[in-house]
């Protein structure tokens, strides 16, 4: 890359924010994704819409290639520089810019993490759905170009069913705003759809107009344990097939399991194939009746053993066991 580009680059975003030393390059060269790697040209660090639409710019008109990137947290190799270029760092972008109760939604910049925003959902009896197992780490940019599921996907379905409108800046550095603060903003093309899991080859996301949820009134966790994948897999075949819609339904398998309790000491049973986690949310009559359900469709197929958590600390517990499968900050991933 030419000295006269890197100066531009370091004179938008400010020599505080600007990388090229291979020392400092070499964090940016992969995320989580295992096998692949690639060394960047520069890595820059953004503070709002105006400089990412400068950077944009001004790779464009010396074509040089630009990966936006949030946490680095991605399992689809979606921020690897494989043809070189500018590594785009998105998190000093990190405010809630609003939370409307009224309105269920709320509005972010891309930096923002999942768990910053479910917090901030929360504190208002609001639910943020999609929940990546990174979600302390993995920024909302992320989750969107991913089009990121998570833990309750099957019942809430994925992040593209909750993003009403969108701020981005095309490759040209011109800046876009697509969508709306309705759900029912349905005239014309669906750019927000078509930009949500492109993971940043058509814009760079820069704001995030989202969709919240009621926060439900109970929630409720079990987990059962089984020989083998087969037995777990036949298991959910089961509940899918009885009607049931949990707000949660993984599994691990044995290594995972084993790697799992090494990192987090959960006490899980780690003699077992395989383990199934369940659960479900809403009112709690509902929730117990789906738990029960679920447990002995469970030990009707072959569970080693299958336990419900009686108490809130006993079910987040269990979920951090399906979360620990990716650790929250791997030594390599920043």
């Amino acid at each position: 890359m030419q000295a006269t580009v890197r100066a531009a680059l370091r004179s938008v975003v400010g020599p505080g924010h600007y990388r090229e030393t291979d020392g400092e390059l070499v964090p940016y060269s992969r995320d989580a994704t295992p096998l692949f790697h690639a060394r960047p040209d520069a890595v820059v660090f953004p503070a709002d819409t105006a400089e990412v639409a400068a950077v944009l710019d001004i790779a464009t008109r010396h074509t040089i290639p630009v990966i936006p990137r949030g946490a680095g947290s991605n399992l689809c190799a979606a921020t690897v520089a494989s043809q070189g270029g500018i590594v785009l760092v998105l998190t000093r972008l990190n405010q809630i810019l609003e939370v409307a109760p009224a309105e269920l939604l709320a509005r972010v910049q891309p930096g923002v993490t999942s768990a910053a925003l479910a917090n901030a959902a929360q504190r208002e009896n609001l639910l943020w759905a999609p929940d990546p197992g990174s979600r302390t780490v993995a920024t909302i940019g992320g989750t969107i170009a991913t089009n990121a599921g998570g833990l309750r996907g099957l019942k809430y379905g994925v992040t593209r069913d909750y993003v009403l409108g969108l701020e981005a800046v095309l490759p040209g550095g011109e800046i876009i705003r697509t969508g709306g603060r309705l759900n029912k903003d349905v005239a014309g093309y669906d750019l927000t759809r078509l930009l949500t899991g492109s993971e940043g080859t058509l814009a760079v996301i820069t704001e995030a107009t989202l969709a919240l949820r009621p926060a439900p009134t109970t929630s409720g966790t079990g987990v059962a344990y089984f020989p083998d994948l087969a037995a777990a897999g036949n298991a959910v075949t089961a509940i899918i097939a009885a009607g049931i819609l949990p707000a949660t339904l993984e599994f691990l398998d044995a290594p995972c399991i084993q790697a799992v309790e090494n990192f987090a000491h959960l006490q899980l049973r780690t003699d077992a194939g395989a383990l199934l986690l369940f659960g479900d949310d809403g009112e709690p009559d509902a929730v117990a009746r789906a738990l029960a359900r679920m447990s002995d469709i469970c030990a009707a197929h072959q569970a080693l053993d299958v336990t419900t958590a009686a108490e809130v600390a006993q079910a987040e517990a269990l979920l951090a066991a399906r979360r620990c499968a990716l650790p929250a900050c791997p030594d390599w991933v920043i």
